[in-house]
C-alpha cells in the first residue's frame, strides 16, 4: 500500500511523538468544533473581521515557513501566547489528524505540518486564541469574540 501525505508527516513527526512532546489526534472533529465555537465562520474559514486584535500578514512562497515561523516567535515575544500554553495544530484537508504540543514546541512541528497543502490552524484547548496559516500565503491571528 502507498503511504498517504499524513502517512508521511506522521513519519517525520514521529521523533517528537517518541520524546512526548506532541501527542497524536486521530478525531480532528472535535477540534474543528472549537474553532467553530468559538469564531464566526462565514464559508468554511474564519471570519477574521469578527475576531479581536487581529494581525495579519502576507509572505511569499519562497518564505512561508520562515515567515510563519517567526510570525508565532514575534506573538509569543508580544506576550499574545505563551510558550507553555497547549495548543491543537491541525489543517483542513491533506491532514487527517491533529496534534497537541506547547507552543513552544511548535517551531518543530510547523516544519513538517507547514509543508502540506492546507489551511493550517493553531488554537489552544481554551478556544482563546487562532493562528492561520493559508495556501494563499496569509498568516492571521486574533482572539475570540466568544470569550
Amino acid at each position: 500500500m502507498e503511504a498517504t501525505i499524513s502517512d508521511e508527516l506522521l513519519s517525520s513527526l514521529a521523533p517528537l511523538i517518541e520524546k512526548d512532546l506532541l501527542e497524536v489526534f486521530e478525531d480532528t472533529e472535535l477540534f474543528f468544533e472549537l474553532i467553530r465555537q468559538n469564531y464566526p465562520i462565514c464559508g468554511s474559514k474564519i471570519d477574521w473581521t469578527m475576531a479581536l486584535g487581529v494581525v495579519k500578514e502576507v509572505t511569499s512562497d519562497d518564505y512561508f515557513l520562515r515567515d510563519c515561523l517567526l510570525f508565532v516567535e514575534r506573538l509569543i515575544a508580544s506576550d499574545e501566547i505563551a510558550q507553555t500554553e497547549e495548543v491543537v495544530l491541525l489543517g483542513d484537508s491533506a491532514m487527517d489528524f491533529s496534534v497537541v504540543t506547547k507552543v513552544g514546541c511548535l517551531a518543530e512541528s510547523l516544519k513538517y505540518v507547514l509543508e502540506m497543502p492546507q489551511h493550517t490552524y493553531i488554537v489552544p484547548l481554551t478556544g482563546e486564541w487562532c493562528i492561520a496559516f493559508t495556501m494563499e500565503n496569509m498568516m492571521t491571528f486574533g482572539r475570540s469574540p466568544e470569550k
